[in-house]
């Protein structure tokens, strides 16, 4: 009777492992032309569209966003609360595609 308990609890370890480590793929490209979304960590909100972000070693150093008056601002990540970035078309293909590879997401 212990030998089927610990066989069962070992499967369930190793399903439950298994499937835990479902993560969603990063995005690296966004539209540049819709509106992106920051909230800074002081509270202030900055609607607007992103010019270019500035990566070092796959992490995000600096981005460059021209809100809806058409001010450009340059905000360290550092000071970065949240922040929106709506997906590219390519970006959607990818991800769609990701989909359709892997029969176990059907």
């Amino acid at each position: 009777m212990l030998k089927k308990q610990l066989l069962v609890l070992l499967m369930f370890t190793i399903v439950a492992g298994a499937s835990a480590q479902q993560l969603l793929s990063p995005s690296y490209s966004f539209s540049k032309k819709k509106t992106s979304y920051i909230t800074l960590e002081n509270g202030t909100e900055i609607k607007g569209t992103i010019g270019d972000i500035d990566r070092k070693k796959g992490n995000i150093e600096l981005v460059k966003i021209k809100d809806g008056s058409g001010t450009k601002h340059k905000l360290k990540a550092s000071s970065i609360k949240y922040m929106y970035l709506p997906p590219s078309g390519v970006d959607k293909l990818v991800q769609a595609t990701n989909f359709l590879e892997d029969a176990r997401n059907w």
